[in-house]
């Protein structure tokens, strides 16, 4: 009994962090102006600093259309899709036997990446700031791979030259894939700044989060404040429960 009430005090501790996560972006959205990029643009003039770029930092949200760089969009990893940013992942589903000879399945991580252009975004007064994509927290975008490819594959096991029955190997590839396509409308709340010229707008540098989404902001609050009050109505019912299970343990102790 005792066991399980220190258990559940570290669950109930695991899942408050995870609950003060979600508290903290709904407090980053709920927090941060949503200013016209042309708004920027003038804030950004107005800063006193010894050279011409490199002095403005904002945290700010910005709303627009995501348009196709320069040099023309992108095209996805998996799909082959025109895009201005994608994100890939392949999954391989595998089988082994251990040593009472019971079958176990398990999923491993092969292949991942995702794109790190800068891609414009054109408000509807005509303005464009610069997205960078590394490190932001994407939702509510399109993805159009995501299936499973059957791909039965004992793995030979050879001794002494010969073949014995296989204990492992690879049953398929779950292939997943999202994109942000040219046009698609976008949510982004992040750090806008001009240290490397041009205004863009990346991932705060103190850790702050950095969200581009296909969703209105109200959408994306709404669900992490039902996350948020899911995961601590967890933490307390496991503080509780183990609590009382420390004192029956004492107790019968």
């Amino acid at each position: 009994m005792l066991l399980w009430g220190f258990v559940l005090f570290a669950v109930a501790g695991f899942v408050y962090r995870r609950a003060r996560v979600a508290g903290a972006r709904v407090k980053s959205m709920a927090g941060t102006p949503t200013l016209p990029i042309g708004q920027l643009e003038e804030m950004r003039r107005q800063v006193v600093r010894p050279h011409a770029e490199g002095g403005f930092r904002r945290v700010t949200e910005v709303v627009g259309v995501a348009q196709p760089g320069p040099g023309g969009p992108l095209i996805s990893e998996l799909g082959k899709i025109p895009c201005v940013w994608y994100s890939y992942r392949i999954r391989r589903r595998s089988y082994y036997h251990n040593h009472h000879g019971d079958r176990h399945k398990r999923w491993e991580t092969v292949a991942e990446g995702s794109s790190s252009e800068v891609f414009p975004l054109t408000d509807r007064w005509g303005w464009t700031i610069g997205v960078l994509p590394a490190g932001a927290r994407v939702e509510g975008v399109d993805q159009p791979v995501d299936r499973y490819e059957r791909d039965f594959r004992p793995e030979p096991v050879e001794v002494f030259g010969v073949r014995l029955p296989s204990r492992r190997g690879t049953l398929g590839f779950q292939y997943e894939e999202r994109v942000i396509r040219p046009g698609t409308w976008l949510y982004v709340l992040g750090e806008a700044r001009d240290v490397d010229g041009p205004l863009t707008i990346a991932r705060p540098e103190d850790g702050r989060d950095f969200v581009i989404a296909a969703k209105p902001e109200g959408e994306l609050r709404a669900k992490d404040t039902t996350r948020y009050r899911l995961l601590l109505t967890g933490a307390i019912a496991a503080l509780v429960s183990g609590l009382a299970c420390l004192v029956a343990g004492f107790w019968l102790f």
